[in-house]
């Protein structure tokens, strides 16, 4: 199994969690130097972060 960046801290004996849209199929900068900040869809990347904030403090308790 493929765990991509997060590889590292599994093998550190970090628990992990992986939240993706798959952007590798369908994101043809993904990885590579035009990967860049201004490609970020800056709203939407927000709405995720804050939703994302609860499902966090729940496993952290």
């Amino acid at each position: 199994m493929d765990y991509s960046d997060h590889a590292a801290h599994l093998d550190a004996g970090y628990p992990t969690l992986t939240v993706t849209d798959i952007a590798r199929y369908r994101y043809p900068h993904n990885h590579t130097r035009r990967h860049t900040p201004d490609k970020a869809d800056h709203d939407r990347l927000t709405r995720v972060v804050q939703g994302l904030e609860g499902v966090v403090r729940d496993l952290a308790h």
